[in-house]
């Protein structure tokens, strides 16, 4: 997930955007709930420009947080 995500800052809205939907899909499909709906407001505001400092700062920490909730639920297992 961090390789295919890693940088967002490069890229032009519409890459962003379609990033962002797949990120999206990748994040309910494995129950990250608040991963997929900051992608579903982010989808939104792409649509106008690109992502601010803050909102990839944001993508970052759900990223990361929701990993080590994945990492904890596998050890659950």
């Amino acid at each position: 997930m961090n390789a295919e995500y890693s940088d967002f800052s490069n890229l032009s809205a519409a890459e962003q955007q379609a990033k962002v939907h797949k990120l999206k899909g990748a994040a309910i499909g494995l129950g990250l709930v608040r991963l997929y709906q900051f992608c579903q407001q982010l989808e939104v505001n792409l649509k106008v420009c690109k992502l601010s400092e803050a909102q990839l700062f944001m993508i970052e920490q759900l990223m990361h947080s929701s990993e080590e909730a994945l990492n904890e639920y596998a050890k659950s297992l």
